[in-house]
């Protein structure tokens, strides 16, 4: 192999670094803290803010398999997907390294080493989450299911911490001790401080204060009050199990977020007064369904499309977009019976890493960043709204996988990720699948961010 190791940064991934070497180690693979300052991508990595994974270990293959990205291929069709590459999956910086870099090899990782976390230190002001982490996921919900108060900063903001000022992110979260407005006594918070503190213990940030010494205060407009949401996930008819499965998945089992499932073809008789948020995961629900969520939309609900789903809520009139055509006929003309399956064939998208660029303002994109892979298996594609968009795909989109050249015209610049309002509600479409088979692990902050957030857009 032309390079020694793998390196994979730990610094700004929610957790996720971890999740990735964790998954390695399941299959054998060993990875270690880097001992000594290393570089990547122009960026010094101090010691223990990496994990090194060599390649000359006995499932070093497998770990060449699961890292690279494959961008040439020997054919160009495909029966399931072309690319897997675990780095993109789960948004985390990774890249090969060779050298004494790759040889600065200090504790192996362990999956199972005892959690070092406890409660947080006590405040009457509340404590701050950083955003974009499962366990913050986790934690707010399991704050809003007591009935606290939680809230979001739109905008970034600095606190003074000890004799430093510490600066934070939009997206940052404020858990208040506070029911109904009134302040909760430190003793009756204990119990959900304790089942927060087992997981994420240092995560949580006291505050002896709301002002800051830059950006908003932390009890001013810019901190949105987060309400606890029901969600429900369309199922049945001519939608995907599978893509509903994934998101179920993701929201009830990971985040503890219980989901109620729909049957689409019972929509038009059900009072959906009760939900706040509708997930269309993958599919098609028909035109009953479209009518019925028109109008639960139009009284306020927040409707989130997935892949093929942001299609059809096109065809259902939900959202008004151009399609950007893709006429494959004109590129098969000529072509025999016999070659013409390959021909189409080779034009399909089954399976690909696109690249996106986002709005890293936008309340959809905190703890997400202003590049963003997402996972496409669709041929499908739209221009962006004139307003409302989130994110769109890139000039050169490819990042692994198979997309033919004919096709990167279509893909550069079309909508990947869009808000749009509908009377008092709104629309949020993803034309990608960000719980791909529930790895898809880098997706999962969208998601929670158009379940949590999408409502107050």
């Amino acid at each position: 192999l032309p390079h020694d190791a793998w390196l994979v940064e730990r610094a700004g991934t929610g957790g996720r670094a971890e999740d990735l070497v964790g998954l390695l180690a399941t299959h054998g693979i060993r990875s270690y803290e880097n001992s000594e300052a290393v570089e990547a991508d122009g960026r010094r990595l101090s010691p223990g803010e990496a994990y090194i994974a060599p390649v000359r270990q006995a499932q070093g293959r497998l770990l060449e398999a699961m890292m690279e990205r494959v961008t040439s291929f020997r054919d160009s069709v495909f029966y399931d997907v072309s690319t897997w590459t675990l780095p993109l999956a789960y948004d985390v910086p990774a890249g090969p390294i060779s050298g004494s870099a790759a040889r600065a090899l200090g504790v192996e990782f362990a999956p199972d080493s005892p959690r070092l976390n406890g409660p947080p230190g006590p405040s009457s002001i509340g404590w701050l989450v950083p955003w974009g982490s499962e366990v913050a996921a986790r934690s707010l919900v399991r704050w809003l299911d007591a009935g606290l108060e939680a809230r979001v900063l739109t905008r970034p903001f600095s606190i003074e911490s000890g004799a430093e000022e510490r600066e934070f992110p939009a997206g940052t979260l404020v858990l208040a001790p506070r029911r109904d407005r009134e302040l909760v006594p430190h003793g009756d918070l204990q119990p959900v401080l304790e089942e927060i503190g087992a997981e994420a213990g240092t995560l949580l940030i006291p505050l002896g204060t709301t002002s800051t010494p830059a950006g908003p205060d932390l009890g001013g407009p810019a901190a949105r009050l987060i309400l606890p949401r029901e969600v429900a996930i369309l199922t049945g008819g001519r939608l995907s199990s599978n893509r509903a499965g994934e998101i179920w998945h993701l929201l009830d089992l990971e985040t503890g977020m219980p989901v109620s499932l729909l049957d689409a073809d019972r929509l038009p008789r059900l009072d959906l007064a009760r939900y706040d948020v509708i997930i269309v995961a993958g599919g098609s629900a028909g035109s009953a369904a479209g009518e019925a969520l028109k109008e639960w939309v139009d009284d306020g609900g927040t409707l989130i499309a997935l892949g093929t789903s942001a299609a059809w809520s096109v065809e259902a009139g939900l959202l008004e977009r151009e399609e950007r055509v893709f006429d494959v006929d004109s590129l098969v003309t000529g072509t025999g019976w016999s070659d013409l399956g390959v021909a189409r064939g080779t034009h399909s998208i089954a399976g690909t890493i696109l690249e996106s660029r986002l709005d890293r303002s936008h309340p959809l994109a905190f703890g997400i960043g202003d590049r963003w892979p997402l996972f496409v298996t669709s041929g499908r594609f739209f221009s962006p709204p004139d307003r409302g968009a989130v994110a769109t795909y890139s000039e050169s989109p490819r990042l692994s996988g198979w997309l033919s050249d004919a096709r990167i015209s279509q893909v550069s610049g079309a909508s990947a990720v869009s808000v749009e309002r509908i009377g008092r509600g709104r629309v949020i479409a993803v034309h990608a699948y960000p719980a791909y088979r529930g790895y898809w692990k880098g997706g999962a902050r969208l998601v929670w961010n158009a379940v949590f957030f999408g409502p107050t857009l």
